[in-house]
């Protein structure tokens, strides 16, 4: 049985409006994706390349307010940032683990830590960190 011209072109303008719409959520998705690199990046170039200090800027205010910078920050360099796999993302959740091996300038003494970075999206403001960040002794 043919269908009537009338309810092809509602069927077809239909399916036309479902990708559409379809399209604007995986580009929501995609640009949160996209944000959340960014900040990783942002992130990791501020402990390879930075002031250790300004890793506290990615804090969570509530988190932000509570923590203590470490003076003893001044006297590490970080020598190697290494994410160990892509960030695990659930809703506005995202975790991510990375490597940091650093030296104490003074003792040139080289350590190693993993920190388990978890990171949660705030609409308006983007990622932020949002657990504390690890001591490096």
């Amino acid at each position: 049985m043919a269908r009537s011209p009338g309810k092809t072109l509602t069927l077809i303008w239909i399916t036309a409006l479902s990708m559409w719409l379809t399209g604007c959520g995986g580009v929501q998705v995609k640009s949160k994706h996209n944000q959340l690199q960014n900040t990783l990046n942002a992130y990791q170039t501020t402990v390879r390349w930075g002031t250790l200090a300004d890793m506290y800027a990615f804090l969570d205010p509530e988190l932000r307010l509570e923590a203590e910078i470490p003076a003893h920050l001044e006297n590490l360099r970080v020598t190697r940032y290494e994410e160990l796999g892509s960030p695990v993302i659930v809703d506005d959740v995202a975790t991510v683990t990375a490597r940091i091996s650093y030296v104490h300038q003074d003792r040139q003494v080289e350590r190693m830590i993993q920190d388990r970075q978890e990171w949660r999206h705030e609409p308006g403001v983007g990622w932020l960190r949002s657990n504390p960040i690890p001591d490096m002794p």
